[in-house]
């Protein structure tokens, strides 16, 4: 019966037997990321961590217990302007692994964006689960033509910032 409870216990947390959606927490991200190229970590460890993480320090580090957690960094890599963002969506663990499902955020056409050099990144804590990892990638634009259609009298000038928060606050009341 011991045996029973311990392999049910094992089965159950390791999602053999059904499909479970696993929770996550944000905990850092940003438009400043080390990465000059999209890639995922899952990082396992603490000396993994300061390893591959220059984006926290090591009182942030030092504060997660690996024990129970394990990080997952998500990167989209440099691009020439802001209004890019990347974020995981969901996760599911089945049979077959852990399924990370990651957007890759852009602005879309209409959208203004500053003009810098961005590296968006997203550092999420999870606990950890045995299995294979695999990162799906999907792809989204934001869509800002609502601003045009919805605010004929918006256009692009040095007070353009003003003018959308104006039509915005309009539109709200």
């Amino acid at each position: 019966m011991k045996n029973l409870i311990i392999l049910s216990a094992l089965l159950f947390s390791n999602c053999l037997l059904y499909t479970q959606n696993i929770e996550f927490q944000l905990l850092k991200s940003g438009n400043q990321g080390s990465s000059l190229k999209p890639k995922e970590l899952v990082i396992t460890s603490l000396t993994e961590a300061e390893e591959k993480l220059g984006l926290m320090s090591k009182e942030e580090l030092s504060a997660l217990d690996f024990e129970k957690n394990i990080l997952l960094a998500v990167f989209q890599g440099r691009w020439n302007s802001g209004g890019y963002k990347i974020y995981i969506e969901n996760i599911v663990c089945d049979k077959d692994g852990i399924t990370v499902q990651v957007v890759h955020q852009r602005p879309g056409r209409k959208c203004y964006a500053t003009k810098a050099l961005t590296n968006p990144f997203a550092i999420y804590v999870v606990s950890k689960k045995e299995g294979n990892w695999q990162f799906n990638i999907s792809k989204k634009a934001i869509d800002c033509r609502w601003m045009s259609k919805t605010c004929p009298h918006f256009k692009k000038t040095e007070h353009f910032i003003f003018q959308r928060v104006t039509c915005f606050l309009t539109l709200k009341n």
